[in-house]
């Protein structure tokens, strides 16, 4: 769908986002910190209600997560 502003003419297109939420709640301050230098996320593989499950084999690149 093309939406005309004034000049500015806008390509609208429905996305489908996928948010996953995420906790670092076993790790010690430091542990955290180094993890976030490296833009890396752990996840314990046995968590409950299988989400560390899902989230091993249903996220994609193009997903995003927050961490809490």
């Amino acid at each position: 769908m093309k939406l005309q502003i004034g000049v500015l003419t806008v390509n609208a297109r429905l996305i489908d986002l996928r948010v996953w939420k995420h906790s670092h709640g076993g790790l010690k301050d430091k542990e955290r910190e180094k993890l976030r230098k490296r833009s890396v996320i752990t996840l314990f593989k046995d968590t409950g209600k299988e989400q560390g499950l899902a989230f091993r084999e249903q996220m994609q690149p193009s997903d995003f997560f927050y961490l809490c």
